[in-house]
């Protein structure tokens, strides 16, 4: 989070080298620990951004943990909860997120 952020984590450097502090937040304690802030996105306007890992997720199965596609198979409901609950863990509305696609070619 860029200076004086209020999310989930902060990615702020201090000395001894860059480190992730956690910050409060109710029942997003498992998914803090899993953001990966993009601190350059929000150094360039109005936006908190982040990657996620799988940790922190209510979905079940091959799905297990943080799936947040709704393609795939996933049950449609356990993939909403995952979405609100990454809302949460950054400090926004769950209508305000926006998403991209990340397409690996070999």
């Amino acid at each position: 989070m860029a200076p004086g952020g209020d999310g989930p984590v902060d990615d702020r450097r201090r000395r001894g080298g860059a480190r992730l502090r956690e910050r409060g937040g109710a029942r997003t304690d498992r998914l803090s620990r899993s953001l990966i802030p993009a601190q350059v996105l929000e150094e360039a306007g109005p936006v908190r951004a982040a990657f996620t890992t799988r940790r922190g997720g209510v979905s079940r199965g091959a799905y297990r943990s943080l799936n947040l596609a709704y393609r795939g198979g996933d049950a449609a409901r356990a993939v909403a909860a995952n979405r609100r609950r990454l809302a949460a863990a950054l400090g926004i509305a769950p209508g305000a997120c926006v998403e991209a696609e990340q397409v690996q070619r070999w």
